[in-house]
């Protein structure tokens, strides 16, 4: 019987949890947060992250990472961006030597500006040869939570292990297209993040079908110069964790990151809708990655500029459509 260790009991590490389960695997779920945890013991209910969703009685919850990791073929680590350094270092003395890790976490390290996957191979010990992949792609935690099918990219440097994962992830509703292209899922993922924020300021400010489609259209080409900068490939970005995770990031009422940017446009400041909100806004931190690695490349992006103003310089939510009007 296949093992399974899902490392985060947020919104997507519960929703992966539900999808991934199968008679056939055992499935552990590792949270660090005491009442989360007791929670999802007695109710089978996560209601912090993910109210509304059943999680089956015969996932395994834990705060014990040890024995989440025991026997386990595949660690998939569902943490936040800012947390996963901290997590591989809990995780890697318990991980078997026949395990695959792959990383669902969106984001670049703040400083190293390392992607996910590098975080977690760089507490690696040269002797622990365990292969680090990451996936990414349109599956919304909610959606995902209650059966709907989706598919998403499953990334490694060896194309064999990115097999691997598929093999050790797929079910019936849950498909998975392997790639080596984990610079360009990566990087893809996380701007995604970023010019979803930019999308939902645009609803905020009343956009319509024609600014919403050109706003798309620039913003996957600014993605890709950014993800080309840090070794990514151009068609990763036409595919699942590219377009089709921006299109639902940026669009769906069910994004954090969209959600915010509508909710900036009412006036409210970005502290107050980020501590209002229980899971983590990731495109806030990967907005000045963004910026950092296209000032880094001297690279012109119009939009990415105007958001990191927004974000982090109090720059008005109107901005974004000087930028989508600009010629570059």
């Amino acid at each position: 019987m296949a093992r399974i260790a899902i490392l985060g009991a947020g919104a997507l590490g519960t929703a992966l949890s539900i999808a991934l389960h199968r008679r056939d695997r055992t499935i552990y779920l590792w949270g660090i947060e005491p009442d989360v945890v007791a929670a999802i013991k007695e109710t089978h209910q996560n209601t912090k992250f993910l109210p509304g969703a059943l999680i089956p009685p015969a996932i395994h919850t834990t705060l014990n990472i040890a024995e989440a990791l025991e026997d386990a073929e595949v660690a998939i680590v569902t943490v936040p961006s800012f947390a996963v350094r901290d997590v591989a270092r809990l995780a890697i003395p318990h991980l078997p030597e026949t395990a695959l890790v792959i990383c669902a976490a969106r984001g670049f390290e703040e400083g190293t500006l390392r992607r996910m996957s590098e975080v977690i191979q760089g507490e690696l010990p040269p002797d622990l040869q365990i292969p680090v992949a990451a996936i990414s792609g349109p599956y919304l935690a909610p959606e995902l939570a209650r059966g709907s099918p989706a598919a998403v990219d499953v990334a490694c440097v060896s194309l064999e292990n990115a097999r691997r994962g598929r093999q050790l992830l797929t079910t019936s509703n849950f498909k998975l297209k392997p790639t080596n292209d984990i610079a360009g899922l990566e990087a893809g993922s996380t701007f995604n993040t970023v010019f979803a924020v930019g999308a939902g300021i645009g609803d905020g400010l009343g956009w319509g079908m024609n600014e919403r489609a050109a706003y798309l259209t620039k913003a996957l080409a600014e993605i890709a110069r950014l993800a080309a900068a840090v070794g990514g490939k151009r068609p990763t970005l036409y595919g699942l964790s590219g377009i089709g995770d921006l299109t639902v990031t940026a669009f769906s009422p069910l994004s954090r990151n969209r959600t915010l940017g509508e909710e900036l446009t009412r006036g409210r400041t970005l502290r107050e809708i980020v501590s209002g909100m229980v899971s983590v806004v990731e495109g806030v931190a990967a907005s000045k990655a963004a910026h950092a690695i296209a000032t880094e490349h001297h690279i012109r992006l119009a939009i990415t500029e105007a958001l990191h103003q927004i974000l982090h310089e109090g720059g008005e939510p109107k901005l974004i459509q000087k930028a989508l009007l600009a010629s570059r």
